[in-house]
């Protein structure tokens, strides 16, 4: 038996160097068969290495599918060590038989990055329970999001969740944690929520993130069951969109069972938003909910679809996750897809239901894909494969998310509000400049919150609050400034306002 770290010739180390002026995503996909677990160490399936030039925080996550034996407890995270440590820094899983012993996974932390030298791994370990050979086969994505300090149209909240034999009372909704965020202009936030639920044998549990606890039901949750006392934990995953205002917005982790008057479950996990402003050339989002009842799979199917209309080169991080139930006997194959297809291995998920009373099982699948300028259309898909002796039909309750990250962004063209044209709203003076730029808003008519200058590639130059609400123009010093163009943004309550200047 190894008693080291194991590093594996398959596994892809991903190095990177990249320009801190905007959100960026890489990957690396995990395709490892018969790995032994059963050993001192962690054993890490893949490594994404990069070199910040500015601090900021690395949203890191590591989903897909654990094809394990029956009596081994599987532990699996995403972390900035290649320790893997207890509670919400990691998911944890069991093969319910020898035969459903598919079972999907999501882990996501939140990191601090410094400037330098940063390095993520994606871990996997038998432990704790080792009845069966010690040995896995892991498919999956491991993500590093990274957002540099500096940039205020896009960021990202974490929110651990950590409850421990939390008592539930039949049908009542329960929060058990929120978040907040505050964006300066409207956009979108990519709500997450992942992790793994302990208790509640043979009850319908259900877990969703919203911005409110009310409608519960289809997509807008993701419901699971565990089978005994030792087989007693699901890794779960959850994401939904929400279109929100400048301002305040909190959001709540929260969970329902029912079958049962009072119950006890532990839940350890995280909740995640990250923010995404409506402009040309950031970050976006857009979401597809998915509500698909009896859907006969005997041939691939596609669920839904998403579109993406790509200003620029850049990558799309594509998520299919929810939860379906199936007859006994089917193996239900799950993947998003940039075609009406699958993969194996790391280009899919299986579910698979234990009998006629174990029947809701949670699922996530997701890739990253390279995009050309121009539209690109990505699916849900699902097929029936392998086992195929039920009645080949699920019902699925899920979401299909597309995230976008340009490989650049650029300011060729001022950027402007839906409703406000910067060049009727604004007075700027003098353009170019050398020392002082001076900015009349007095034709905005809504309140106007704060300022932002930034550089061509999107770096963040100044940024303020107005002290007061009756403010119309605003003097920047720019003498010190290095020459060249620059972008302003206005803030109002309702818009962005932006235009260009020089200075020379």
């Amino acid at each position: 038996m190894k008693r080291f770290i194991t590093f594996f010739s398959a596994i892809l180390l991903v190095g990177f160097v990249f320009a801190q002026d905007h959100p960026v995503i890489y990957s690396t996909n995990i395709s490892e068969s018969n790995v032994d677990l059963e050993v001192t160490d962690p054993v890490v399936l893949g490594q994404i290495d990069f070199d910040a030039t500015t601090s900021g925080v690395a949203l890191v996550r590591f989903e897909g599918k654990c094809i394990s034996s029956e009596g081994d407890l599987i532990g699996l995270a995403a972390s900035n060590s290649t320790t893997i440590e207890v509670d919400e820094k990691n998911v944890s899983l069991e093969a319910v038989s020898t035969d459903v012993n598919n079972t999907c996974f999501s882990h996501s932390m939140l990191y601090d990055v410094s400037a330098g030298s940063n390095t993520f791994y994606a871990l996997a370990k038998n432990a704790a329970e080792v009845a069966g050979d010690g040995k896995a086969s892991i498919y999956g994505t491991f993500t590093v999001k990274f957002f540099p300090n500096g940039i205020t149209y896009a960021s990202v909240v974490n929110q651990p969740i950590k409850n421990s034999l939390l008592e539930v009372e039949d049908g009542i909704k329960v929060k058990l944690d929120s978040l907040t965020i505050s964006p300066l202009i409207a956009g979108k936030v990519v709500l997450s929520y992942s992790g793994t639920l302990l208790g509640a044998v043979g009850k319908r549990v259900m877990m969703a993130a919203s911005d409110s606890v009310v409608g519960l039901q289809n997509e807008n949750q993701v419901s699971m069951q565990n089978v005994s006392d030792d087989l007693n934990r699901r890794s779960f995953s959850f994401t939904r969109t929400f279109d929100v205002s400048p301002g305040e917005k909190k959001f709540y982790a929260i969970t329902k069972v029912t079958g049962s008057d009072v119950t006890k479950i532990s839940v350890y996990g995280s909740m995640v938003a990250e923010f995404y402003p409506e402009t040309d050339l950031t970050p976006r989002a857009v979401q597809q909910g998915i509500q698909k009842q009896n859907l006969d799979v005997t041939e691939t199917e596609a669920f839904d679809s998403v579109v993406i209309n790509a200003p620029v080169p850049g990558k799309v991080y594509l998520r299919f996750d929810g939860y379906g139930y199936i007859s006994v006997g089917d193996r239900i194959i799950l993947a998003a897809s940039d075609n009406i297809d699958w993969g194996t291995n790391d280009g899919a998920v299986s579910i698979e239901a234990l009998n006629n009373d174990i029947i809701y099982v949670p699922f996530c699948h997701s890739r990253v894909y390279d995009v050309d300028a121009g539209e690109h259309k990505f699916y849900a898909v699902s097929q029936n494969y392998v086992e195929t002796d039920g009645n080949h039909k699920v019902s699925a309750y899920a979401n299909l998310t597309a995230e976008y990250f340009p490989d650049s962004v650029s300011f060729k063209e001022p950027l402007t509000g839906n409703s406000l044209q910067a060049k009727n709203k604004i007075i700027m003076y003098p353009n170019p400049a050398t020392t002082k730029l001076t900015i009349d808003f007095t034709g905005i008519t809504e309140t106007v919150n704060s300022f932002e200058i930034l550089d061509i590639t999107g770096k963040t130059m100044e940024i303020s609050n107005l002290v007061s609400e009756n403010m119309n123009t605003i003097s920047i010093d720019i003498s010190k400034y290095p020459n060249g163009m620059y972008m302003f943004r206005i803030y109002t309550n309702k818009d962005v306002v932006s235009g260009k200047f020089i200075k020379n």
